[in-house]
């Protein structure tokens, strides 16, 4: 039913008795509150807080702390099904990756043989310093290779690592797990 304009000003209906507003506005009882935590100087300190875990994360994202494997060890699982509305993987795709301790100088020299031999695989740091590990001071340096953290232990689980340094290496059919023991000359052992 339409209304015109002078029936509406003929019509005053009252819906409910009106009420003075007696709580506190919250947006003034917030602002008075930021401005109380600000001169006390609080948000400085948890900004401070904050800064230092950062810092902390960017520099050891992750810290599994598995140990050096003492022997060197190989795996072979199939490839789960992949889900049906996931894409298919394309023919003759292998993806490697390679599982270290980012401090350990040993791991990172195995590392960067691995990325010798294979330049696209990808290296996962399990624990230690990124900071350390790109550092262009040692031989040992990962400097100017992309890292990656295995952050929450994701992959390690997935692949049921146990050991350092590891490389597995997907293909569309299998996952191949080899956790290498060293020998003094980083030089990988004979099983």
């Amino acid at each position: 039913m339409l209304v015109t304009q002078a029936q509406a000003a003929v019509i005053d209906v009252t819906v409910a008795p009106t009420v003075e507003v007696t709580e506190p506005d919250w947006l003034t009882v917030l602002e008075t509150r930021a401005q109380e935590a600000e001169t006390l100087g609080l948000f400085r300190q948890k900004f401070g807080e904050a800064r230092e875990r950062f810092t902390r994360l960017a520099d050891i994202p992750v810290d599994l702390r598995l140990p050096e494997a003492s022997v060197t060890t190989t795996r072979t699982f199939l490839m789960p099904e992949r889900p049906v509305d996931a894409p298919a993987l394309p023919a003759g795709f292998t993806r490697t990756y390679v599982f270290f301790d980012a401090g350990s100088a040993r791991e990172r020299a195995y590392a960067k043989a691995v990325i010798k031999d294979v330049p696209a695989a990808r290296l996962v740091a399990v624990a230690g310093s990124l900071t350390t590990a790109s550092a262009p001071r040692t031989r040992e340096t990962l400097a100017g290779i992309r890292l990656y953290a295995d952050q929450g232990g994701t992959l390690t689980r997935r692949f049921a690592l146990t050991a350092t340094p590891a490389r597995v290496t997907v293909t569309t059919t299998t996952i191949t797990v080899t956790q290498t023991a060293l020998t003094d000359n980083n030089q990988e052992t004979t099983p």
